[in-house]
């Protein structure tokens, strides 16, 4: 079986995963449009050149499937949110197994407001975030996190992917921050630094994650299998 990576090729986050396939079995290949930091992993058999999502989605989907011809692989994998969209937006004209839920669901596993309201609907802390109105900006205290609720939006070209949260110390950065995020097709939410009260990070068991995780996987090995028959 070959697996296909398509990353960014900025950090070494795909890394567990290509060694995780490889130690299984599976011929692990990798795409980006640079030399990733993980190709010299023992694990790693092939690499491609794929130009970047948010250059353009149809050149992307064209470079991961000349990739495709060349490795014969049996499944693609994104590396981040940016991969992850971009196949599955694309996936119709992916010439392999892009084995994720609908792109509606998809997309709102990466959503970040979308994110705060599941966990509130399950009673989970969240900060209170919410979309970045002209109201939202002027009621909660300062400082406050202006974000793009997605960091690329699947059809946006031009080249501005990742959008980075701003900490805003007053209003007007604020404006501008969501400014910025519209002007690349995006959209903004806003919400406090952290959670009140919140001191760093907190420990503990995560069995909800976990089993999340877990019940993706088999999910995305049975639409492997339904998609090859077997």
């Amino acid at each position: 079986m070959r697996v296909l990576i398509v990353e960014d090729g900025l950090g070494s986050y795909v890394l567990p995963a290509a060694r995780s396939f490889g130690a299984a079995g599976w011929q692990v290949g990798l795409a980006g449009p640079r030399r990733s930091r993980s190709a010299s992993s023992r694990w790693i058999t092939r690499t491609h050149h794929v130009p970047p999502a948010e250059e353009g989605l149809d050149d992307f989907v064209a470079g991961v499937n000349a990739a495709i011809e060349v490795g014969g692989y049996d499944v693609v994998f994104g590396g981040d949110d940016v991969e992850v969209l971009a196949l599955s937006a694309g996936r119709d004209r992916i010439r392999t197994v892009v084995p994720y839920a609908d792109h509606a669901t998809v997309t709102r596993s990466v959503d970040k407001l979308e994110l705060v309201r599941a966990a509130e609907q399950v009673g989970m802390s969240a900060p209170a975030t919410t979309e970045a109105t002209d109201d939202a900006l002027t009621q909660p205290a300062l400082p406050l996190v202006v974000k793009a609720r997605l960091h690329w939006t699947p059809g946006a070209a031009g080249g501005r992917g990742r959008l980075a949260a701003t900490v805003c110390t007053t209003r007007q950065e604020a404006r501008d921050a969501v400014a910025g995020i519209e002007a690349a097709a995006g959209r903004a939410a806003v919400g406090p630094p952290r959670l009140p009260g919140a001191r760093g990070r907190r420990r503990g068991r995560l069995p909800g994650h976990c089993r999340l995780r877990v019940e993706g996987r088999r999910g995305a090995a049975r639409r492997l299998r339904d998609a090859r028959g077997d």
